[in-house]
């Protein structure tokens, strides 16, 4: 069962600016054939200078290069052509979303094993953060039984349900099990009983939102508030005590591309703003009601 839950009953997710993942990522390989070990090695470098970059994949498999913003990633593919001399091509960028719960599930699963059986009784409960936590019970004995529920419990957590996107904020437990299985049949009795705990949970869609503060000349201030209210901005203060205007507001990642173009023409290249990370939000219903299959190739991270 999918949820929605609105943005006003929902409280944002919040967490430190430097997330575990990436919030915007692209694929990079390099235009002139046989240079990808260089291109690695060249990100590498430039992601030991800034802990938001991230960078995945090892040639001649495709290279990943993840960050914060779409601007933060046109300033490493920018250093990358200046620094290092390499030319490379990009794929489109796509953001990071998340799946959650709405509501603290149970689930008891048995199932029937060769002679034997094996009882596995999960719970989970939503985090007012962005972390998972999984714990076992002292019906749970053995290293390898432990790590066999956890692997099929991450391996739900990973993939998502109604979306795809991995699943955040929640806290699971295993209070009972009975029966031994090997830790592979385990492990896929726990991802069975993982997937029914987290669908009576009902699923929500989760986007990342970015703090955005404006500061332009006072007379362009009115159609530069305008385009942040076509892209879903939430505006948090408006300060129109002399020159420049200045906003603050929160704004989806996802509907922040090509801002800097738009934004410099609209302030006629006098205004300036800056972005940082704010929160995770439930995603509207256009976005969380089957998007067709060019807006989910988009979101995918």
């Amino acid at each position: 069962m999918l949820t929605r839950v609105s943005a006003a009953t929902f409280r944002g997710m919040s967490e430190a600016e430097t997330l575990p993942w990436p919030l915007i990522s692209l694929s990079l390989a390099p235009r002139i054939a046989g240079e990808g070990e260089r291109l690695l090695a060249a990100l590498r470098a430039l992601a030991a200078e800034d802990e938001r970059l991230h960078v995945s994949g090892e040639p001649p498999a495709e290279i990943q290069l993840g960050g914060l913003s779409e601007d933060h990633l046109d300033a490493t593919i920018a250093a990358l052509r200046r620094d290092h001399g390499i030319d490379v091509m990009c794929g489109a960028p796509t953001v990071a979303f998340r799946e959650t719960i709405a509501s603290p599930s149970e689930v008891e699963y048995r199932q029937r094993v060769g002679q034997g059986f094996v009882s596995l009784t999960l719970r989970v409960k939503p985090m007012a953060d962005l972390s998972v936590t999984i714990s076992c019970g002292e019906g749970v004995t053995g290293d390898d039984g432990v790590a066999a529920l956890r692997e099929g419990i991450e391996q739900v957590l990973d993939k998502g349900l109604g979306w795809g996107f991995p699943i955040v904020g929640v806290a699971i437990s295993v209070p009972a099990a009975e029966g031994f299985v090997e830790p592979a049949t385990l492990r896929q009795v726990a991802a069975i009983a993982a997937r029914q705990m987290i669908e009576r949970g009902c699923t929500i869609l989760l986007e990342p939102i970015m703090d955005v503060t404006v500061t332009v000349p006072d007379g362009c201030a009115d159609v530069v508030l305008a385009d942040l209210g076509t892209r879903r901005a939430d505006v948090l203060a408006r300060r129109h005590d002399g020159e420049p205007a200045i906003f603050e507001a929160l704004v989806p990642l996802i509907n922040l591309f090509g801002y800097s173009n738009s934004f410099r023409a609209l302030s006629g290249g006098r205004g300036s703003f800056t972005l940082r990370y704010a929160c995770y939000r439930p995603a509207p219903q256009h976005l969380d009601r089957d998007p067709p299959p060019a807006m989910a190739a988009a979101l995918r991270a």
